[in-house]
C-alpha cells in the first residue's frame, strides 16, 4: 500500500515538474494577462482582468509582447485598451464583441492586424496612433472588418500622413479632422491631386483597399509683391525683380504705355524675376506684378505701378591718344542696339562740347588741331527708331594734345675721319633738331635746326652720341 502511494506521489511530483517547463499559457501572480511565451516573445491569449480600461504591459514574464492572439479579449466588458509599441500583430477578432469598446490606443507604429480585429464594437468607436512627433492622430471606425492604409496628402507642403484605419460597415470611411492652412478655404478631400470632380463624400463612398486623398483648397486670400523694382534695363529690354508672396506659386506681369493703362500680360513667372524683352528704344513703359496660386489670383494681389525706359548705355573704355602732329583718335566699346555715335570735343573738361563728327564704328580720329594744344571729348551712343533719334547718356570727358612723333628709323655713319653722317626718316609737318654728347647718358648739346632728314656732323673724331 505505501509503495502504490509512493508511486503516487512521484508520478505527480514530475507531472507538475514538466508542465512548470512546457512553454504554454501561464498567469503571473497579481497579472491580468493570459500569455505564452515562444522564442523569448511573449504573445497575449487572454484577458481574466476586470479593468475595464487595460493597459497591455510591454513585457510579461521578463520577455516583450509582440503579439495579440485571436480573439484574446473577444467579449470582454472593457471600454478601452492600450497596447505598447511592442506589439506586432493583432491577430483575428482579437476584440470582437466587446460591446463598450470606444477606443483602442497603439503607442508607436500601426501594427499587422488580422479580420474583425475590433468587431462590434461601440458605435463611434476610435483608433489612437502616437506618432513619433509626439502628436496624436485619431481616425474612427465601427465594426471593423479588414484595415486599409489611409494617406492623407494636405498639399501645403507638409509631410502626407499615412495610418492604417477600418471602414464602417459596408466599406465606409470615417471622415478625418478638416486640416487648416492660412489663406485657403478647406473644400473637402480629393482623389486626386489635381481636386477634380466631387470631393469624397465619406457617407457614401465606399473603399475596399489602400487608398490616398487629397486635400482640396480655395484660394482666400493673396498678397500684393512688395518692392517692385526696375533692377535693370538695356536699349530693347527692361529687368524687373520683387519680394516674394505667401502662398503664391507663379506671378502675372502686367504691362502697359501708360501709367493709367490698358495692362496687357506680359508673361508669367515661377520666380521673382522678370525679363522684358523686344521693346523700343526710348519708349517709356509701365508694369504691375499679380500673384498666383495654382492660376487663380485675386484682385488684392496686384501691385501698385512702375515705369521703366529702355535705352542705350554710355561708351565704354573711351581712349584719345595723338595721331599725328594735328591729330587725334578716339576708340572706344560697341554699344548694343547702337545705330552710331557722336563725338563732342570742348577746349576744357568743363567747358561746352560741340559736335565734332559722326560715325557708325568705335573709332574716329579728329583733324585740322594745333599740335600741342589739349583738347576734350565725350561720345554718345545713338539708335534710330522709325522717324526718332533715341541717344543714350555722354560718356565722361578724356583729353589729348596733338604732338610730333619722333624720327624714325635714325642711323649714324663714319664718312670721313672727322665727320658723321646722319639720317631719319621723316614726320610729317616737322623741321628736326640734332643733339649731341659725349656719352650715351650726356649732358646734349643741340648743333642744328634742319628741315632736311639727314645732317653731316664735323670737327671730332672722338666717339659721339647724336639725340635727335
Amino acid at each position: 500500500m505505501m509503495n502504490r502511494v509512493h508511486r503516487y506521489i512521484v508520478f505527480l511530483l514530475a507531472f507538475c515538474l514538466a508542465f512548470a517547463f512546457m512553454p504554454g499559457a501561464a498567469l503571473a501572480e497579481g497579472e491580468d494577462f493570459v500569455y505564452t511565451v515562444t522564442e523569448g516573445t511573449a504573445t497575449v491569449t487572454g484577458y481574466a482582468g476586470t479593468d475595464a480600461d487595460p493597459a497591455v504591459p510591454d513585457t510579461l514574464g521578463g520577455c516583450p509582447v509582440t503579439g495579440i492572439a485571436a480573439g484574446a479579449f473577444a467579449g470582454k466588458a472593457i471600454e478601452s485598451v492600450t497596447l505598447p509599441e511592442t506589439v506586432e500583430s493583432v491577430g483575428d477578432g482579437a476584440f470582437s464583441g466587446c460591446a463598450a469598446l470606444a477606443q483602442a490606443v497603439f503607442w508607436g507604429p500601426m501594427p499587422e492586424f488580422g479580420d474583425g480585429v475590433f468587431a462590434g464594437s461601440a458605435p463611434g468607436f476610435t483608433l489612437y496612433r502616437h506618432d513619433a512627433d509626439d502628436s496624436w492622430a485619431g481616425y474612427s471606425a465601427t465594426g471593423v472588418g479588414t484595415f486599409v492604409g489611409l494617406t492623407l496628402k494636405y498639399q501645403d507642403g507638409t509631410t502626407p500622413d499615412t495610418v492604417s484605419v477600418a471602414p464602417v460597415s459596408g466599406g465606409r470611411l470615417s471622415e478625418p479632422e478638416a486640416p487648416s492652412r492660412d489663406g485657403f478655404a478647406f473644400t473637402g478631400w480629393y482623389r486626386t491631386a489635381d481636386c477634380a470632380g466631387t470631393a469624397f463624400d465619406f457617407a457614401s463612398d465606399t473603399v475596399d483597399g489602400d487608398i490616398t486623398l487629397f486635400a482640396g483648397w480655395e484660394l482666400h486670400s493673396l498678397g500684393a509683391p512688395q518692392g517692385l523694382s526696375v533692377a535693370g534695363v538695356t536699349y530693347d529690354s527692361v529687368r524687373l525683380r520683387w519680394n516674394a508672396v505667401a502662398n503664391a506659386d507663379s506671378y502675372r506681369v502686367l504691362r502697359a504705355v501708360a501709367a493709367a493703362g490698358p495692362y496687357e500680360e506680359a508673361g508669367t513667372v515661377t520666380d521673382t524675376e522678370f525679363d522684358d524683352r523686344g521693346l523700343a528704344t526710348g519708349t517709356s513703359y509701365y508694369y504691375k506684378v499679380q500673384a498666383c496660386h495654382n492660376g487663380q489670383t485675386l484682385p488684392e494681389a496686384l501691385s501698385g505701378a512702375i515705369a521703366a525706359t529702355p535705352r542705350l548705355s554710355a561708351p565704354g573704355s573711351l581712349k584719345a591718344a595723338s595721331s599725328r602732329y594735328d591729330r587725334i583718335k578716339l576708340t572706344w566699346g560697341a554699344v548694343p542696339g547702337a545705330n552710331g555715335y557722336r563725338i563732342y570735343r570742348a577746349a576744357s573738361a568743363t567747358g561746352t562740347y560741340a559736335q565734332v563728327g559722326t560715325v557708325t564704328g568705335t573709332a574716329y580720329e579728329n583733324t585740322g588741331l594745333a599740335t600741342g594744344v589739349r583738347y576734350y571729348y565725350k561720345v554718345l551712343a545713338y539708335r534710330t527708331v522709325g522717324a526718332n533719334t533715341v541717344t543714350g547718356p555722354l560718356t565722361g570727358a578724356v583729353s589729348a594734345a596733338p604732338v610730333f612723333s619722333a624720327p624714325g628709323n635714325l642711323k649714324a655713319a663714319s664718312v670721313r675721319y672727322d665727320s658723321i653722317k646722319l639720317t631719319w626718316n621723316a614726320v610729317p609737318g616737322a623741321r628736326y633738331a640734332v643733339y649731341r654728347a659725349a656719352s650715351a647718358n650726356g649732358p646734349y648739346t643741340r648743333l642744328v635746326f634742319t628741315t632736311s632728314t639727314s645732317y653731316t656732323s664735323t670737327g671730332s673724331c672722338d666717339r659721339e652720341n647724336v639725340l635727335l
